[in-house]
């Protein structure tokens, strides 16, 4: 729609979303997406002067070595996000977390108004051709395909070359 108006648009990041209703949290917050093949999208940020400001990139790791990243930095932090409601009892060994909540799983729209708001306000958009999403790993359709081509191509059936 942006294209054909000839306007500019803002890109926002789904775990800045689910982090930033939790900015007046006085603590780290760190959004948790479930990346299913029991993995999980996340990232750490900190409180600043109006907001929240990032501690770490967007990252793709296992409960497991989200648990032992968290482990070493024994700063207060809140979890938010679908993956940390559904690896609770994994997050649950770390006593300096607490989990904010199911009300907190999903992106807010209302977030998404604020964050764009103050974006287009400091002028930090681009033309639509520009946005493109940000993956952190392969899709499932792109792993299974690079992995039928050298099978297919074994066989002799040419339709993969």
């Amino acid at each position: 729609m942006a294209q054909a108006l000839g306007i500019p648009v803002v890109g926002i990041g789904s775990l800045d979303l689910i982090a930033y209703p939790l900015r007046h949290a006085r603590r780290e917050v760190v959004a948790i997406v479930d990346a299913r093949r029991k993995e999980v999208f996340w990232a750490r940020y900190r409180p600043v002067p109006g907001g929240l400001g990032r501690v770490t990139d967007d990252a793709v790791d296992s409960p497991r070595d989200v648990v032992a990243e968290l482990a070493v930095d024994r700063v207060e932090m809140l979890l938010a996000g679908d993956g940390a409601e559904r690896y609770c009892d994994e997050f649950a060994v770390l006593d300096h977390v607490e989990l904010a909540g199911p009300s907190h799983a999903a992106p807010s729209a209302l977030a998404l108004l604020e964050l764009a708001h103050g974006r287009l306000e400091r002028e930090e958009f681009v033309a639509p051709h520009e946005l493109a999403p940000r993956y952190l790993r392969e899709s499932d359709a792109a792993i299974n395909w690079e992995t039928a081509r050298p099978v297919a191509a074994a066989r002799g059936t040419g339709r993969w070359g």
